[in-house]
């Protein structure tokens, strides 16, 4: 009795370790900056940390629906430069790189973004 107990919690716990992982594989995370914590987003959200001097920022961003995948792209870069971008700026290789590497080294600050699987930028 004891034993087909166990068996049983044994069997529910699997359960529950399986939809943990399957629930993590749908979720779109990043490491933060200089190890100021980790961003778990949803699946169809950008997962972004900023890591200033003395302040860090996490946040879930969820891309606008009807863009073009350049827009997309210049949305992003927008909130990680916290600052305006445009189309033709995009065409910068710099720009490029910095969406592909997932991260950002300013002056100010530093980010790191993870891109979510739906995202149809310029990967």
């Amino acid at each position: 009795m004891i034993q087909s107990t166990v068996f049983q919690i044994a069997l529910q716990l699997g359960g529950i370790v399986t939809m943990l992982q399957e629930s993590h594989a749908q979720q779109t995370t990043v490491d933060c900056p200089e190890g100021k914590g980790k961003v778990i987003c949803t699946e169809t959200q950008v997962a972004i940390c900023w890591v200033g001097e003395d302040s860090a920022s996490q946040r879930c961003l969820t891309p606008p629906e009807g863009v073009t995948d350049l827009s997309l792209d210049v949305w992003l870069l927008s909130y990680v430069f916290d600052d305006t971008v445009t189309v033709t700026d995009k065409n910068v290789e710099s720009y490029r790189e910095i969406i592909k590497a997932g991260k950002w080294e300013g002056a100010a600050y530093n980010v790191t973004f993870s891109l979510p699987s739906t995202w149809k930028g310029t990967r």
